[in-house]
């Protein structure tokens, strides 16, 4: 879909968009914040830290912010009808618009983030339990400006099918019959598919994983072929076919890619990531990465493959690859984000809010 200047898009969710505002919390590694920080400025968008009270552009090295980091389960931003710029509270004299951005909390599990974005950035916020889980949602417009929305079928702490689906379709004002329900590919959709733009959306094929590794053996650990077969066998989540027929069905067009090659003590997932869409219309995706570990060649065959996958479909400007800092002293040989996925099961997509431009998304 192109954008230029003039056009306005209706958007209210986490497909590709193009994103002015990212947000983390909780934020304990300094070097993941560099990083993120340094690709959203090459895409003119602005990152902030929240360390329970106030939010910065800054974050100081060793700085350990208390809190839980997944900024992006709890919450999203909706549009209010007036237009309003965040960094109007900046200046001298502020201004006295009203609040243009509403930020959506699904349950009262964090309370600081939306007191603190109210009183920082004159946000509204609201909590309701029919606001799903940000990784387990996602949520855009097909060609006929109407809503989409794909959902996992477990939520935070109650299945899906237990919530009310007529309070959902009012709640993000999708047709109920544009609501898919997907049996779970991973603990949350953000580990096994992303969206890159209607109808497009990247799944993870595990065969095209085995394949990869099978390719680039002799540049992978030794036993990687052998945990990752291991790891496959004891899969408890919904197999690729049927999440691809279930897409189909609904009218998307799944992409298969190798996207996820994670496996017990080891944390590489690429589709865990961030997907900005400029003015042209290209898209710059942000992922998470092996650098500076024995796996590293894994961000190159991915790069590749993102690219020759999305190629003739979607517009690909730029790929950045996010690993904090060399862990050291550990028995893994991994980097920060490496560990978050492997103690925590999260990447760079869990770690930050997204805002859209709604400048230019309606």
């Amino acid at each position: 879909m192109r954008i230029n200047n003039t056009s306005k898009i209706n958007f209210k969710g986490y497909d590709a968009a193009p994103i002015k505002n990212l947000y983390m919390q909780g934020v304990q590694e300094h070097d993941i914040f560099e990083e993120l920080k340094q690709a959203a400025t090459a895409e003119n968008i602005t990152l902030w830290a929240f360390d329970n009270k106030n939010f910065s552009q800054e974050l100081e090295r060793n700085h350990m912010h208390s809190g839980g980091r997944w900024a992006q389960d709890d919450k999203c931003f909706i549009k209010n009808d007036t237009k309003f710029d965040i960094k109007d509270i900046f200046k001298k004299e502020k201004t006295e618009k009203p609040p243009s951005r509403l930020i959506a909390c699904h349950s009262q599990y964090d309370k600081h983030f939306p007191k603190s974005l109210k009183n920082t950035f004159n946000t509204n916020y609201k909590y309701s339990s029919t606001f799903l889980v940000g990784g387990n949602m996602f949520l855009g417009t097909n060609e006929n400006g109407e809503r989409w929305l794909l959902v996992g079928d477990e939520g935070y702490t109650e299945r899906i099918w237990d919530v009310n689906l007529d309070s959902i379709s009012k709640t993000y004002k999708v047709p109920k019959e544009n609501i898919t329900i997907l049996k779970q590919p991973e603990f949350h959709l953000d580990m096994a598919l992303r969206p890159v733009g209607y109808p497009y959306i990247l799944i993870n094929d595990p065969k095209l994983v085995e394949e990869n590794i099978k390719k680039y053996r002799s540049k992978l650990p030794e036993n990687m072929l052998e945990d990752y077969q291991k790891s496959k066998e004891e899969n408890k989540y919904a197999p690729c076919e049927e999440t691809i027929k279930a897409l189909e069905e609904a009218g998307f067009k799944p992409i298969r890619i190798a996207g996820d090659y994670g496996f017990k003590n080891n944390g590489i997932n690429y589709l865990n990531a961030i997907v900005h869409k400029n003015q042209n219309g290209a898209i710059s995706y942000i992922t998470n990465s092996t650098r500076n570990t024995e796996y590293e060649i894994l961000d190159e065959i991915f790069r590749k493959d993102l690219k020759n996958a999305l190629e003739g479909k979607v517009e690909t400007e730029n790929i950045h690859f996010i690993s904090g800092k060399k862990v050291r002293n550990s028995r893994y040989d991994e980097n920060s984000i490496m560990k978050n996925m492997r103690e925590l099961s999260g990447g760079i997509h869990c770690m930050a809010l997204e805002e859209p431009n709604f400048d230019v998304f309606a």
